[in-house]
């Protein structure tokens, strides 16, 4: 597939499912029932990210594959790969341009409590992304580390639903390198982030749901995604 191509497809997901920003998720629990899970994912993620004091005010959009598999009665690892795309506001070098490239993640999830319908979970995630641009005199690649811990209650419903909520904390760093007009390599960082998350996980039949996570804090976040247990 093209690079435009690509951009095009984020887009369009974009505008079919608005995500405010994401200090996503990636693990989707598979219950006792079931030894894996495969999910579709869409998420964004608005934060600052820049180089010293100086950042920008920045979304990153993806659509990624997760495969979950449970390892251990009380242990998950997730692995995700899937298409990134990164804008920026009030910047010159990178303003009106997206960053097209891939997103790769491995997640882990751990449950410390459970009793009747109600588990704690605690959920450490970790995500690169290679996204870059190039025009006629100027290119920019951007390596991007995310890494997020989230802490959860979640509750069963008795309509066949699952109601989670908790606490994220979000970091960004990573590397910047720019060609062409301009040439630099950048260091990048953001703030370390809290944020309170809710989400909404609906059971579709007994091994498929579809669920929603948002996330507000320093930073914003949501992910809507389709999960199938086997």
């Amino acid at each position: 597939m093209s690079r435009i191509k690509k951009g095009l497809l984020s887009v369009c997901l974009s505008l079919a499912f608005p995500l405010p920003g994401n200090a996503d998720q990636l693990v989707t629990n598979v219950d006792e029932q079931h030894q894996l899970s495969a999910a579709m994912n869409f998420g964004g993620l608005k934060a600052d990210i820049g180089s010293g004091s100086i950042r920008y005010s920045s979304r990153i959009q993806k659509l990624d594959f997760v495969l979950a598999e449970r390892v251990g009665p009380t242990t998950t690892l997730g692995f995700s790969y899937g298409k990134a795309i990164l804008t920026q506001e009030g910047r010159n070098l990178t303003a009106g341009k997206s960053l097209v490239g891939s997103v790769l993640g491995l997640g882990l999830q751990q449950n410390l409590w459970r009793e009747q319908n109600w588990q704690l979970d605690l959920l450490v995630d970790y995500s690169y992304q290679l996204v870059d641009h190039a025009d006629l005199n100027q290119s920019v690649k951007m390596g991007i580390h995310q890494a997020v811990a989230t802490t959860g209650l979640s509750t069963n419903l008795n309509w066949g639903g699952r109601l989670q909520f908790g606490l994220q904390i979000l970091h960004l760093w990573g590397e910047e390198i720019a060609s062409g007009t301009l040439n630099h390599t950048l260091s990048l960082d953001s703030e370390t982030s809290s944020l309170g998350y809710l989400g909404y996980e609906f059971e579709l039949d007994n091994s498929g749901a579809v669920g929603l996570l948002l996330s507000s804090g320093e930073a914003q976040s949501s992910n809507i995604y389709f999960k199938r247990q086997f």
